[in-house]
């Protein structure tokens, strides 16, 4: 049974050498933001994009309306970049699979990013066993042979 792969060339009708690289995505709200990975957030699929500057002196923008997030290019700090890409991942969070009245506010979603970073950086153990068990989790299983 012969299956029809829109992926080999020859079934493209256009040759190897000649296919166009992947595009990658645009930003829709800030403009000049250059794209650096996609993430799923309960099954939505999320854009991240670092750009030079951010509207109103921003660190980093969670945009519902477009589902994509935007972070500086340049932080002060690695612990800093991390602490605000998770804080616009909880906004995301929040937003996508809360109703809007248990929204997180800003307090919060501040609070849980910079405790969170600061768990895993001042606790290298539970770090290393957090990260292991999420590898785990993201390992499809393999059932059993009976």
């Amino acid at each position: 049974m012969a299956v029809d792969n829109a992926l080999q060339p020859e079934r493209t009708g256009v040759p190897a050498g000649r296919r166009r690289a992947r595009r990658r995505p645009k930003s829709r709200a800030v403009k000049g933001a250059a794209f650096e990975f996609s993430l799923t957030i309960g099954g939505y699929p999320i854009r991240v994009f670092s750009a030079p500057v951010l509207p109103e002196e921003a660190q980093s923008l969670w945009h519902p309306d477009d589902q994509e997030i935007y972070v500086l290019s340049e932080s002060s700090s690695a612990v800093g970049a991390v602490d605000r890409l998770l804080h616009e991942v909880l906004h995301a969070i929040s937003t996508l699979m809360l109703v809007e009245e248990d929204h997180l506010t800003e307090r919060q979603t501040n609070t849980m990013s910079t405790a969170f970073v600061d768990t895993l950086v001042r606790n290298p153990e539970f770090r290393t066993r957090f990260l292991a068990a999420v590898s785990l989790a993201a390992t499809p299983e393999v059932p059993e042979a009976h």
